[in-house]
C-alpha cells in the first residue's frame, strides 16, 4: 500500500473517530436552569400575551396547530389534519388520538370545545362533530385561521381546568390558576418572585422529554442574569442585549445562536390629534429620522438592522435586507412648511419604560430621535411612564400622547396578525384591532380581507395583497418602522439540542444535558 493511500486511511479513521466523539447520542436526565426577568402574575395561557410567560407555558400547553421548530411554517399538532369549507369560513379538524393531559385525562372534542370558548378570538361557534372531531365556524372568511391559532395563546386544556380558569377569572384571582396541559412538562412548583419548576411528563404523546426538570429562575436585573450565566449558576438565557454580545461570544464555555425575530421597533403617531392628522407632517417626521444611525447606535454588533418595513426577514417572502427609506431633513422642513408649520411645533413623546429585545435602550433611542427632530424644528418632551401598564393606559386607553416609541413581537409568521394589530385593520373574527395610532384605511383593510378569502396555499396571491397593503401604510405613515432585531439564545456547552425560533419560543422536549 502506497504512502498516499495509507495517509488517506489514517485521515478517514481520524475523521470517523472525531465524528463519533462529537455526535453524542442524547442522554436522559438532568436539570436545565434558565434565567428570566420575571413579571409573571399567572400561569393561564388565555388571559395575557406576555412573551416571557408564554415561553414557559409553551412547554406546558399545546395548541391544535404548531410552528415548526426552526421556522414559522405551521404543522399539525393536537389536530392531525383539517378540511376547509364554505369559502374559508368552516374548518373541520381531526384530533390526535390518545393525547393525555397532565391530570391523566385523555383529550376529547369536549376539551377542545371548552378551550376554544375562552380563546382570545371571536369565533361564531365551535361544534363537536364526534369525540375526535371539532368544527370551527368563523364570522368571516379567513384562510389564515390555522396560523392564527398556532400559538400557546390558543392552548387546549381539560374541560375541568377551563372551568376553573373561568371561575377564577370571575373573582379576579387568576394567580391561583394551576396549569394543566398536554405538553412535555408539567408544573411542579411556583415560588412567586423566585422560581418556576417544571418536571418531565412521562406520558407525553410525543415521548417523554430528555430532561428531568426545568427551573426558571427569576433574575430581574439584566446584568445579573448575564453574570449568573457566566458563573455557571444558570445554564441558559434567551434575552440578550447588544452591550453583552461581544463578551458572551468570546466566552469559551458558552454557545450563542440567533435568528431574526418576528419583531419591529417603531415610532407611532397619534393621527387623531393635530398636527399628526396631516399626512405631510407624518411624512416629514419619517424623513427627519436617520434609521441607519439609530441602528448603528442601538442594535450594533449584528443585533439588528434598520428598516422601512413593518415585516421582518423572519416573515416568509420578505427580504433579508429591507430598505431603510430616505433620510432627508431638508425635505422634512419643506413638508412641514407646506403643512403650515415652518417653525415646527412641540409634541409629547411617550417612550416604553423598560428594555425589550426589540428596543434594548429605550431612553437612548428616544434621545437620539429627539435630537434629530429638533434639527427640523420639532421640539419633543420625553415622557417615560413608571411601568408598562402605565404606558398602555396612557397610549392605548387615553390616547394621551403625540409620538410613542415602542415595538411589537408577532406570535405567528402570518403577516395578517401584525398588520391588523398595528394598523387598525379588522382582526380575525371581525373585531377591530387596537391600533394606538388611530389610523384607519378602508383600502388597506380590504387588502387584508381579500387575502383571507384566498386559499392558504396561494402564497403568491396573499403576498401580493400584503405588499399592496404595506404600500398604502408607507404612503400614509401612521407608523414609522425603525429596526428589526434578532432573537438570541446563549447557553453553556453542556446543553444540547437548543433550537432558536423567530417567535423566541424554545421547545425543550428534545434538549438534553451532556454528562
Amino acid at each position: 500500500m502506497g504512502i498516499r493511500r495509507i495517509g488517506i486511511w489514517v485521515f478517514l479513521i481520524f475523521l470517523l473517530g472525531f465524528l463519533l466523539a462529537t455526535t453524542q447520542p442524547p442522554k436522559r436526565g438532568g436539570t436545565l436552569t434558565i434565567g428570566i426577568p420575571g413579571g409573571i402574575k399567572s400561569l393561564s395561557p388565555w388571559d395575557s400575551n406576555y412573551t416571557i410567560r408564554n415561553k414557559i407555558l409553551s412547554n406546558i400547553f399545546e395548541p391544535l396547530i404548531q410552528s415548526e421548530r426552526r421556522t414559522t411554517k405551521i404543522v399539525p399538532w393536537l389536530a392531525v389534519r383539517w378540511e376547509v369549507e364554505k369559502g374559508n369560513r368552516v374548518f373541520t379538524m381531526k384530533l390526535r388520538s390518545g393525547v393525555k393531559f397532565h391530570n391523566g385525562a385523555v383529550m376529547t372534542a369536549d376539551d377542545v370545545v371548552a378551550s376554544a370558548k375562552v380563546f382570545p378570538l371571536t369565533i361564531r361557534r365551535v361544534e363537536k362533530v364526534d369525540s375526535n372531531t371539532v368544527r370551527f365556524v368563523l364570522n368571516e372568511p379567513a384562510s389564515n385561521f390555522p396560523y392564527s391559532i398556532a400559538y400557546v395563546y390558543f392552548a387546549i386544556a381539560p374541560s375541568s381546568s377551563v372551568n376553573e380558569y373561568q371561575r377564577l377569572r370571575r373573582v379576579n384571582n387568576l394567580s391561583l390558576f394551576q396549569p394543566v396541559g398536554s405538553g412535555p412538562f408539567k408544573l411542579s412548583r411556583w415560588s412567586k418572585g423566585k422560581e418556576i419548576v417544571l418536571s418531565a411528563f412521562q406520558d407525553y404523546w410525543g415521548g417523554p422529554p430528555y430532561l428531568d426538570r426545568i427551573i426558571y429562575r427569576i433574575i430581574p436585573d439584566d446584568k445579573e442574569r448575564v453574570s449568573a450565566l457566566e458563573r455557571g449558576d444558570i445554564d441558559l438565557i434567551d434575552i440578550v442585549f447588544p452591550k453583552d454580545l461581544e463578551r458572551l461570544k468570546k466566552n469559551p464555555d458558552l454557545v450563542m445562536e440567533s435568528t431574526y425575530g418576528l419583531n419591529v421597533c417603531y415610532l407611532v403617531m397619534n393621527t387623531k390629534k393635530k398636527p399628526f392628522s396631516d399626512v405631510r407632517v407624518r411624512r416629514a417626521i419619517n424623513l427627519a429620522i436617520d434609521k441607519s444611525t439609530l441602528a448603528r447606535k442601538f442594535v450594533y454588533g449584528g443585533y439588528g438592522i434598520p428598516t422601512n418595513n413593518l415585516l421582518s426577514p423572519a416573515f416568509f417572502g420578505f427580504p433579508s435586507t429591507p430598505g431603510v427609506g430616505r433620510y432627508d431633513p431638508q425635505g422634512a422642513k419643506k413638508l412641514l412648511a407646506e403643512a403650515g408649520y415652518p417653525n415646527g411645533f412641540s409634541a409629547k413623546f411617550l417612550v416604553i419604560p423598560v428594555a425589550r429585545p426589540y428596543l434594548p435602550d429605550p431612553q437612548g433611542c428616544a434621545e437620539e430621535i429627539k435630537r434629530e427632530l429638533a434639527l427640523v424644528g420639532i421640539k419633543v418632551k420625553i415622557v417615560i411612564p413608571k411601568d408598562y401598564a402605565e404606558l398602555i393606559r396612557l397610549a392605548g386607553e387615553r390616547g394621551d400622547f403625540d409620538l410613542c416609541l415602542t415595538g411589537w413581537v408577532s406570535e405567528t409568521g402570518d403577516p395578517d396578525y401584525l398588520l391588523s394589530s398595528l394598523l387598525g385593520g379588522p382582526k380575525l373574527g371581525g373585531n377591530p384591532a387596537g391600533s394606538i395610532s388611530g389610523w384607519r384605511s378602508s383600502v388597506f383593510e380590504e387588502k387584508l380581507l381579500l387575502s383571507r378569502r384566498l386559499p392558504l396555499s396561494d402564497v403568491m396571491g396573499r403576498m401580493k395583497l400584503y405588499n399592496e397593503a404595506l404600500r398604502i401604510a408607507k404612503e400614509e405613515v401612521p407608523i414609522i418602522p425603525l429596526f428589526h432585531t434578532k432573537v438570541f439564545v446563549v447557553y453553556r456547552k453542556k446543553v444540547k439540542g437548543v433550537i432558536p425560533h423567530p417567535t423566541s419560543i424554545i421547545r425543550f422536549d428534545r434538549v438534553w444535558i451532556a454528562q
